[in-house]
């Protein structure tokens, strides 16, 4: 059995803010939100507000059977402030709505504990050789620039057994959504169709993209994900 939790973009139809090199600020053509978050993460982009990560637990050689306990956020340590520029993206509406983080890393308590809801609470998962269990939360920061680390109870085949999971060997890290120069907001233009190509414009940070055809985002709603596919 392996369990990994990997950063990946945010779903559709949600915005966000990195700090990126000064080269990374250029659009390719043809890329939404979503798809321009990967690539800026690739060139040392650096999530704030919000990340997204996915935890896959596989099986093994031999199938097994597991459940989710109980998932905690834990910072690890607190850090300076990025400095660099910051990168805005608002996504336009859709008809799915952007969610509430799953857990925030700021206030008094160090560790925190994800609402059981989020994935499912203990259901047992009976997964053959190989199939993996996938879940995707989100963590959220307002005031500070943070390294952090999930803490993931699984029972095993009824073994219960706590796994750390960091971003490969590092802790994962997400600086606070607001404050910071923002050196530039984009626009996800309205899609003509669903099949039309997605194209970003760029916006001054006073615009916001009010004018551009993208509206504000939408009121956050609850919600979580779990699959297996």
């Amino acid at each position: 059995m392996s369990l990994i939790g990997t950063p990946v973009s945010p779903p559709r139809y949600h915005g966000w803010t990195m700090t990126v090199p000064g080269s990374s600020l250029r659009v390719p053509p043809g890329f939404g939100c979503t798809d321009h978050a990967a690539i800026l993460r690739d060139r040392g982009g650096l999530d704030h507000g919000r990340t997204w990560v996915e935890l896959t637990v596989r099986a093994g050689r031999q199938a097994v059977a597991v459940a989710v306990e109980e998932i905690s956020v834990r910072r690890v340590a607190r850090r300076q402030a990025d400095a660099r520029p910051r990168v805005r993206c608002v996504a336009t509406k859709g008809v799915d709505r952007p969610t509430r983080p799953h857990v925030t890393l700021d206030g008094a308590n160090s560790t925190k504990t994800v609402a059981p809801e989020v994935y499912g609470g203990p259901t047992i998962h009976r997964l053959s050789p190989g199939e993996p269990l996938r879940l995707t939360l989100s963590v959220g920061a307002a005031r500070g620039l943070y390294e952090w680390e999930l803490l993931v109870t699984l029972d095993l085949d009824g073994r219960r057994v706590i796994v750390p999971v960091r971003d490969g060997s590092r802790p994962f890290v997400l600086g606070a959504g607001g404050g910071g120069r923002e050196a530039a907001v984009y626009c996800e233009a309205p899609q003509v169709s669903p099949l039309s190509p997605r194209r970003l414009i760029r916006d001054t940070p006073a615009g916001s993209c009010r004018d551009r055809g993208s509206p504000r985002p939408p009121r956050p709603g609850p919600g979580g994900s779990l699959s297996r596919r």
